[in-house]
């Protein structure tokens, strides 16, 4: 069974889940008929008569591929190409990925974009300089040592610490996306719940060095600060 489920559960306002569901109950490999499939999604008592619409049309759909089976034949994909860039310091910065080996040309890039947006274009630059050190040894087009140590380097030097993660989740980026996925309107007012689970280790890298390492070799104060250590939802709008 293969049809396009997202754009099923799409037309009747639902989620792909429940297009799934309906293929599942249509395709017969468990032993339960539709009826009880349907019921199930009842119970559930969530968004019931768009999930009911969504499950009979892929249930449907399901039903009319019996008979043989479809082999689709996707089209080869493209060549990762660097795009353009906007600013001379982000040309500076691509020219320089175009000169990795093209295998690693990808994963360098979202490298760069991600430690740009971590810092700055010189704190890319500082990524790039430590990935070409380690490059002008390696020989072969594959590159694998490089292409390997840029996904794990790009990884360490953004490491997400607590005022890293407050700075993503009050983003433009994200919270567009949270709205989108919520499908709010363009004026709709919406909740959201974070949850939260602050380590001691995270709270003494608030602290300048000195005094970060002295709390963490005290017992004392790791007992203090372990207080505060617990889940936390945090609800926002």
């Amino acid at each position: 069974v293969g049809f396009d489920m997202l754009e099923t559960a799409r037309q009747y306002d639902s989620v792909i889940n429940t297009a799934l569901f309906g293929a599942l109950a249509e395709a017969g490999v468990l032993p339960f008929g539709r009826e009880a499939f349907e019921q199930t999604i009842r119970e559930g008592g969530i968004a019931v008569d768009s999930n009911l619409l969504t499950f009979a049309a892929s249930y449907e759909l399901a039903r009319q591929q019996r008979g043989g089976v479809q082999y689709a034949q996707p089209a080869p994909a493209p060549g990762f190409q660097l795009p353009e860039a906007t600013t001379a310091a982000g040309q500076a910065l691509v020219s320089r990925v175009a000169r990795f080996p093209a295998a690693t040309r990808e994963m360098i890039y979202l490298g760069v974009r991600k430690l740009v947006d971590y810092q700055d274009s010189r704190y890319a630059e500082l990524y790039l300089r430590r990935l070409q050190a380690l490059a002008a040894f390696e020989r072969g087009d594959e590159a694998l040592l490089t292409l390997e140590v840029a996904r794990y380097l790009g990884l360490w030097m953004a490491f997400e610490d607590l005022p890293r993660v407050a700075q993503i989740k009050i983003s433009p980026e994200r919270l567009a996306r949270f709205r989108e996925e919520v499908r709010a309107e363009e004026n709709q007012q919406v909740g959201m719940v974070e949850f939260l689970h602050p380590r001691v280790e995270e709270f003494c890298g608030l602290m300048p060095a000195g005094l970060g390492r002295f709390a963490l070799q005290s017992r004392p104060l790791r007992g203090l600060l372990g207080l505060l250590a617990k889940p936390r939802k945090l609800r926002t709008n």
